[in-house]
């Protein structure tokens, strides 16, 4: 998280850690903050915690500077949007269904809750877009996330070992379609 008088960053491995900073912190004084981890559809992990647009706006609430950025890191953290010729978004499109529609829908069905219900619930988290969610609660914020998995490198097993950066809290680089978010409207990332 970079704040305002501050030359070099301030970096948490666990939520709890990073929250109780930021409590501390005067408002207006975050100007960007990424949180890494993994993403789902309407959700972010950072540490052993977990955010939805909720939470990830009460932590963040009047501590972000005019203009500032939130970084979801994580895989699904925004909508797949519309339509795309990128073959990155459509293999996305199709294991975001399977995995948060399908495979839940399905064993919901095996579990016997009825197929109307079980439709109603998954249909309506599949594409959850956190990062859309969270800017229209911080106005003038903006607020960016992936539409599809993200692939980070600097994870691979055995690639970390030999960068040394096993214990990384920022990802280097993700490969993924990113978008951001102010006040609900698709922006430029900035």
């Amino acid at each position: 998280m970079q704040v305002a008088g501050r030359p070099e960053p301030l970096t948490f491995r666990q939520a709890r850690d990073a929250e109780a900073a930021i409590r501390q912190l005067p408002d207006g004084s975050i100007s960007r903050i990424t949180l890494y981890g993994h993403g789902s559809p309407g959700m972010q992990t950072v540490g052993n915690d977990a955010y939805d647009p909720d939470s990830a706006a009460a932590m963040l609430r009047g501590k972000m500077a005019r203009g500032g950025v939130v970084q979801f890191s994580g895989c699904n953290t925004a909508s797949i949007g519309g339509a795309s010729v990128n073959p990155a978004v459509g293999i996305s499109m199709a294991a975001r269904r399977l995995l948060y529609f399908s495979l839940p829908y399905f064993q919901d069905r095996l579990d016997g809750v009825p197929a109307a219900q079980a439709r109603e619930q998954w249909e309506k988290t599949w594409d959850a877009d956190l990062s859309r969610d969270t800017s229209l609660q911080m106005r003038g914020t903006v607020v960016c996330g992936y539409r599809t998995f993200g692939l980070v490198p600097g994870r691979l097993p055995g690639l970390t070992r030999l960068l040394g950066n096993q214990e990384a809290t920022t990802p280097g680089y993700v490969a993924g379609k990113k978008v951001c978010y102010q006040d609900g409207r698709e922006v430029p990332e900035p």
